[in-house]
């Protein structure tokens, strides 16, 4: 915010310059009586803004990963169905661990995060 202020003053009957502290008669004309003019100037100034945030949580699902999990799922019994011994033992145990490890990756939970905004500067 900005303020000033002008004053000036003229002799009421010669209209001759004067001091605005000025007391008396008119050193031009001798008469007394003046005219003051005051002038106001005030800038202001108005800003606004607004700020947005989305959230959106989904879960993402990678459909070749979770396909093969299936599959594994479903052979993995039959597999020890033929194979017996330690070698089931073994395949079958390679084929958990496997799940284990590619079940994380077949379903995520995702979190999209958005922000904007907009700034009006108006005076």
């Amino acid at each position: 915010m900005t303020n000033s202020t002008k004053t000036s003053a003229t002799c009421k009957w010669c209209g001759a310059s004067l001091e605005a502290t000025h007391i008396g008669p008119c050193p031009k004309c001798g008469k007394e009586g003046k005219n003051v003019t005051v002038g106001l100037t005030s800038i202001e100034s108005i800003s606004s803004s607004v700020n947005w945030e989305k959230r959106q949580k989904f879960l993402k699902i990678n459909k070749k990963i979770r396909n093969i999990i299936i599959i594994i799922t479903i052979i993995s019994p039959f597999i020890g169905l033929f194979l017996s011994g330690i070698i089931g033992v073994v395949i079958g145990l390679a084929f958990g661990i496997l799940n284990y490890i590619l079940s994380p990756f077949a379903i995520m939970k995702v979190l999209e995060i958005e922000k904007g905004g907009s700034k009006d500067v108006s005076g």
